[in-house]
């Protein structure tokens, strides 16, 4: 029977705020126990399935860099980096250790106090779970905000602005690896009217 993962937290944080922005450094150590991974078993006629359950443990170490700053009067920058050192035990495999290197950019346009559009674009590193090994991959989307009251907003959202991400993961356990590929679904464009019907004070 699966049992609960347990993970401990440790952090170390550093904020700065000023006229100019904001900027933030967080270090952070992540044990964890009793991590679920797969376990293969074997069949009677040979075939191998793979089971889940707790047998791994491990930790996450690293530093994450942030910052946030106008550029002009509507145009604001946020930046956040972060580099991360995975490591994983799981029964008799091997040790496994990894770094990745993650990012996001997002950048905020205001036009006017009725209309913004903002840009996210995330790069995802090398990461290491119970589940194996998840290589590099990215996505980007695309917002667009307007507001016609304090009750009634219009957003334009589009989703995998430059295509679907293709992802990729390796699994290893005791006599037996298996790596997959996936795509997430391609371009998504939602077009959202929200209509509040709390009552304001005048």
């Amino acid at each position: 029977d699966l049992k609960s993962q347990i993970t401990d937290r440790f952090e170390l944080s550093y904020n700065h705020v000023s006229e100019r922005g904001a900027a933030q450094l967080r270090l952070f150590f992540n044990p964890t126990r009793g991590e679920t991974v797969p376990i293969p078993r074997t069949l009677t006629d040979g075939f191998i399935v793979r089971q889940q359950g707790n047998g791994g443990s491990g930790y996450s170490l690293g530093l994450d860099m942030s910052t946030a700053r106008p550029l002009t009067q509507k145009l604001d920058l946020q930046l956040a980096l972060g580099v991360a050192q995975n490591h994983r035990q799981a029964l008799s495999s091997p040790p496994e250790q990894v770094t990745g290197l993650n990012g996001q950019i997002v950048l905020n346009y205001s036009s006017s106090d009725k209309n913004s559009l903002a840009w996210i674009y995330t790069i995802q590193g090398n990461g290491l779970t119970g589940q194996g090994l998840s290589k590099p991959f990215s996505f980007s989307s695309l917002t667009y905000s307007h507001i016609f009251s304090p009750k009634l907003t219009l957003t334009l959202d589009v989703q995998n602005l430059f295509g679907r991400p293709l992802t990729r993961q390796t699994s290893k356990a005791p006599g037996l690896m298996t790596q997959t590929e996936s795509r997430s679904e391609g371009r998504v464009i939602m077009l959202t009217l929200r209509r509040s019907f709390v009552r304001f004070a005048p």
